[in-house]
């Protein structure tokens, strides 16, 4: 773009040659902060996608664990469909702790002592404990 057509797409105010070149500056100016803006919010977005916001329909995570307590010390044998349910529970709290939600960690301690019950009961629940344990040392970590 010329100086001669900034001068013929200026408002009829601006008649004289020599406002051109502060008008250009001012847009070359615009521009270069445009661009600016542009990158900074880029780089502020997060690499990971969003968590997805707490559910509110359902009980909130440390009840949820102690629930699962409970029902793992009413149920004295193990079936398959009761260790897909503890299966099931079990993920559903540890990624609700990881997406931070509400009392997550506490929610993790309460499913760390059911995982004791149930292997002491059942005889599984070591590898659950391990994660729930990661999880819960990944929740301290963000918290501090």
């Amino acid at each position: 773009m010329t100086a001669g057509a900034l001068v013929f797409a200026t408002p009829n105010w601006v008649n004289e040659r020599h406002h051109a070149i502060p008008i250009a500056a001012a847009v070359v100016l615009l521009l270069l902060l445009l661009l600016l803006l542009l990158l900074l919010r880029r780089q502020r977005t997060p690499k990971e996608p969003k968590a997805p916001k707490e559910p509110l329909k359902e009980m909130p995570l440390p009840q949820r664990a102690h629930l699962l307590s409970a029902w793992i010390a009413a149920h004295p044998k193990p079936t398959s469909a009761r260790v897909r349910h503890f299966l099931f529970q079990h993920t559903w709290i540890v990624t609700g702790a990881s997406f931070g939600w509400w009392h997550g960690a506490e929610a993790l301690r309460e499913l760390i002592a059911a995982d004791r019950v149930a292997e002491r009961r059942w005889g599984i629940g070591k590898k659950s404990e391990l994660v729930a344990r990661r999880a819960l040392a990944d929740v301290e970590a963000r918290t501090k």
